[in-house]
Formats: structure tokens, C-alpha cells, sequence
């Protein structure tokens, strides 16, 4: 049974998956229910489903995909809930996130915020 890992990678089996499912973060020790924050990135984020709905429905099979190639298809059960963002059309963001460069202080995001 998997829950001593906080947060890990995973690369793609080829190219064309690049971006799918690539990181993970296991929020069961801050929230105490099973929970896991995954992202997509690049062109694996901007899928080119008909509508948004498929869209989502397909980041999720990916991201299963992904969870039942790391720890086996027994070992993954079907989610009971499940949710996806996109960002891309999200107004104020279109899909940008930040993170904190070396050096980079609180203020730094006072700045990007005015």
C-alpha cells in the first residue's frame, strides 16, 4: 500500500505522451483523505479533444494511465471523485503558473501581482 511518498515524478514512455501525468503530489498527510494533485504540462495540458468535458475525461485516463504504469493495474483502483482543471481557459491565468527562481523573495510575487 503506497502513502509514504509526499510528492514524485514520471516521465512518459515516448514523446508523444510528454507532459502527461508528469508529477504528483500525494495530499493525504495535510488534507488526511486519500487525495492526489497530478499536472500536465505543454502540449499534454492543451488537448485537442472536441469539447472541454472530453478534455478533461481524457487528462484523467492519462493520469490513471499513468498511476497503474508506476505501481501495477491491481494496485490502482478507480477514483471516486475526480476533477480537472484548465487553466488555458481560465481568464486571469490562461494556464501560467510561477514558481520561485534562486534568489527570488516574497516581494517578488507582491510585484507580479500589482
Amino acid at each position: 500500500r503506497e502513502g509514504g511518498r509526499d510528492f514524485w515524478g514520471w516521465t512518459a514512455p515516448n514523446g508523444r505522451r510528454r507532459g502527461e501525468a508528469f508529477q504528483f503530489w500525494n495530499l493525504q498527510r495535510s488534507t488526511g483523505r486519500p487525495l492526489l494533485l497530478v499536472l500536465h504540462a505543454g502540449r499534454a495540458a492543451l488537448r485537442k479533444e472536441d469539447t472541454r468535458e472530453e478534455a478533461k475525461e481524457a487528462a484523467i485516463r492519462a493520469t490513471m494511465d499513468a498511476l497503474r504504469a508506476i505501481f501495477g493495474e491491481e494496485a490502482v483502483p478507480a477514483p471516486t471523485l475526480k476533477l480537472a482543471t484548465q487553466w488555458e481557459h481560465e481568464h486571469f491565468s490562461r494556464g501560467v503558473y510561477s514558481h520561485v527562481a534562486v534568489g527570488a523573495t516574497a516581494r517578488d510575487y507582491d510585484v507580479l501581482a500589482e
